[in-house]
């Protein structure tokens, strides 16, 4: 999606023109997005907004891709009172007539409930695990007391 953009706005062609139709709230949506901004990380044109504005990353991740040409980024951006909402992103450098940034995003929020629901299947199968080890020891001791004797 990014390298999309990236492609359109090195054409000469507008940012609030080269974006596909379409709003998405970060905070409800799953919907990926795309966000261009300008050469100091201004937004330009965006699908996403965040309690009604576009959020922008912090400095560093454009000076970064200033010297990279891109970074994918686990993104958090706070806005007003919405607190928690993680952004999967890749931003990418656009290298045209006007020269910014584009970036695709997409919330993390189903990625992140499957992470819990594996941690709550390990950490109940390391529970069986110890019942089984505990149950197999009291056998193995109260059969091996029975030989004995």
């Amino acid at each position: 999606m990014a390298g999309d953009l990236v492609a359109r706005l090195e054409q000469g062609v507008s940012p609030a023109e080269a974006l596909p139709p379409g709003s998405v709230d970060m905070a409800r949506s799953l919907s990926p997005f795309l966000i261009a901004y300008d050469d100091q990380g201004r937004p330009l044109a965006s699908q996403a907004q965040l309690n009604g504005k576009i959020p922008t990353p912090p400095s560093g991740v454009f000076d970064n891709v200033r010297r990279q040409g891109e970074a994918r980024i686990s993104w958090q951006p706070v806005l007003g009172r919405e607190r928690g909402v993680r952004i999967a992103a890749v931003i990418q450098r656009v290298n045209g007539p006007q020269p910014g940034f584009v970036l695709a995003g997409r919330n993390l929020r189903e990625v992140e409930a499957r992470e819990a629901l594996v941690g709550q299947l390990a950490g109940l199968t390391w529970i069986g695990m110890m019942a089984v080890i505990l149950v197999g020891t009291a056998v193995f001791g109260w059969y091996t007391r029975l030989r004995a004797t």
